[in-house]
């Protein structure tokens, strides 16, 4: 393994597969409540609780005053609005999706980022990670079907938030040997979305029921969580071992649609997410050769 050690290498590997965890459960809490509340609604009351967990946590995350003087302002702030657009397309998605068909839509993400981080990071990609990448986006094809299913907004705004996602993750990886507490990767991005979703909603903020502020208490936090543990995944492991842990989600996704939502997934969605799979976890083997 160049560049990357083993032991950094594993540990990105433990911090992605919880981090992703983390997300796949916090989106069945925005799918669960996306009948009764707008995304916009959902989003602030996230990010406040979201926001909240970390300024009572920060004295063990690197303190809230360090956190705000970092010298990477302007890529927290980037970061930040990048997230804002992909988690409010992906909420959306899975407002009208299964949460599997979403996933499987965004699970392109980690081609993207390995794609991307050629002329960004420098990243080499050889032959057969050619070939992982390109069987990868046919098993996309598959799920959509272009020509035989309409290629709506909800399809296509599921495929930009991926492009976001991949991007988010880079800028992470990009500010990987720069001073950043712990905190930062998750602090910033609250903020931003608390601020923007604040000024949409305005004064009208309709106040959930006691049932649903326990729900999204545990999403603000799970997602604080997630996104600090992923974002650490990938400053510690290469970005095709941390973007191929992102398959987690797909488990999580086909459990709690079955139970939950009472989702089934087709014929058409299982084979994609196979290939997608498959080709992801073989990008993964390759890059831990390297």
């Amino acid at each position: 393994m160049s560049q990357i050690s083993i032991s950094s290498e594993i540990r990105g590997i433990y911090l992605a597969s919880v981090g992703f965890s983390l997300f796949a459960l916090g989106d069945a809490v925005f799918k669960y409540l996306s009948p009764d509340y707008s995304i916009y609604l959902l989003l602030f009351f996230n990010a406040a609780f979201g926001l909240s967990a970390l300024i009572l946590a920060s004295p063990w995350l690197g303190g809230l005053v360090a956190t705000l003087q970092t010298t990477q302002l302007k890529l927290h702030l980037l970061r930040s609005v990048l997230i804002l657009v992909q988690i409010s397309l992906v909420v959306y998605g899975l407002s009208q999706m299964t949460m599997a068909k979403t996933y499987a839509i965004v699970f392109t993400a980690p081609f993207i980022a390995t794609l991307l981080a050629i002329p960004l990071l420098n990243d080499p990609v050889n032959k057969m990670q050619w070939l992982a990448i390109a069987a990868g986006f046919a098993g996309v094809l598959v799920i959509l079907r272009p020509g035989f299913l309409p290629m709506d907004f909800v399809v296509l705004g599921v495929l930009i938030s991926a492009l976001f996602f991949s991007f988010v993750n880079l800028i992470a990886r990009f500010m990987r040997h720069t001073a950043n507490t712990m905190m930062s990767w998750a602090f910033y991005p609250n903020l931003v979305v608390l601020l923007v979703t604040g000024c949409w909603l305005n004064t009208d903020i309709v106040m959930p029921t006691t049932e649903h502020l326990g729900l999204l208490l545990f999403l603000g936090v799970s997602s604080s969580i997630g996104a600090m543990l992923i974002a650490k995944a990938f400053i510690c492991a290469s970005v095709a071992t941390a973007s191929s842990l992102h398959y987690v989600q797909m488990l999580w996704a086909i459990l709690l649609g079955y139970f939950i939502f009472q989702d089934r997934v087709d014929l058409w969605t299982m084979t994609g997410s196979v290939v997608i799979i498959s080709s992801g976890i073989y990008l993964h083997h390759l890059a831990k050769q390297q």
